[in-house]
């Protein structure tokens, strides 16, 4: 037996009441001339979707601007647009503060409202454990497991020469929302934390390095959260050639030394170096 197929075709003529042009295997009209049960049903219910299909959304209050009265406009505007349910996520996104701290009895006073709002209007309410997109941002979360940039530092040496001495440690970079965001202990924890991960050297090019362009956006090491924000590109072309390396600047991956088991506690580094010009590179 087959399956009865309901394409895009069978349900905008279902819907319209006219004849069928698709490729359905459902018959629209019976040998009487009216729909058949199984078309009227599906019609039916698109015209009018259960509760229990209408679409869940994000409901974003940025950093305690709310009031009651706009609780109030949100949930009434969302159920006659169909929203269903919402997750509500308490954010600072940079814009400036409102009056209603996080979590203070003016807060819970409002969310209790929007329960109640919520109930009223038969949406669902659902609220973000924690900070961040995922909602699992707190202080529970130890800096080694949380979210990490690779830095890097470097030196250039000459040799033949024996260098014993300490590699400059690289420097964290800034927090995109700027600094002085968390608690006193976090802020230190955050400051001090560092691990190193790889020494490298190379050849210095005699002709300096060339430079990939807005490499910092390309690795994710800056990036605005949204596109809408001024400034902000959506995307980064791909073009299908792009220019040779200047001659003298490029680094073979042949000639780049691992150099790992050199680096020692506190960034005390000792290495032979051989002839000519080598650049040093800490990552971590």
């Amino acid at each position: 037996m087959n399956t009865p197929i309901l394409t895009a075709a069978v349900l905008a003529a279902a819907l319209a009441g006219a004849p069928n042009t698709g490729h359905a295997e459902i018959p629209l009209k019976g040998q009487n001339g009216t729909q058949t049960g199984e078309v009227q049903r599906l019609a039916e219910a698109f015209r009018t979707p259960p509760d229990s299909v209408r679409p869940w959304v994000y409901w974003v209050w940025t950093d305690g601007n709310l009031s009651r009265e706009g609780i109030t406009a949100d949930i009434e505007a969302m159920r006659a647009a169909g929203i269903g349910g919402v997750m509500i996520m308490e954010v600072d996104v940079g814009v400036p503060a409102g009056p209603v701290k996080f979590m203070s009895p003016a807060w819970r006073t409002l969310f209790k409202h929007v329960v109640d709002e919520a109930e009223r209007c038969g949406i669902q309410v659902t609220l973000m454990s924690g900070p961040g997109w995922t909602g699992s941002g707190g202080p529970w979360v130890t800096p080694e497991e949380s979210m990490q940039n690779i830095v890097g530092s470097s030196i250039t040496v000459t040799g033949p020469a024996h260098f014993e001495g300490s590699l400059p440690q690289p420097a964290r970079r800034p927090s995109f929302f700027g600094e002085g965001h968390l608690p006193p202990a976090m802020e230190k924890a955050k400051d001090e934390y560092y691990r190193d991960v790889a020494v490298v050297a190379f050849p210095t090019p005699p002709a300096g390095r060339d430079t990939i362009a807005d490499i910092d956006e390309k690795a994710l090491y800056v990036r605005a959260p949204y596109s809408s924000q001024r400034g902000v590109r959506s995307f980064f072309p791909s073009h299908a050639s792009y220019p040779e390396s200047r001659p003298g600047t490029a680094i073979r991956p042949s000639d780049v030394t691992d150099l790992t088991g050199h680096l020692s506690s506190g960034g005390k580094f000792s290495w032979h170096v051989p002839a000519g010009e080598w650049t040093i590179v800490r990552f971590g």
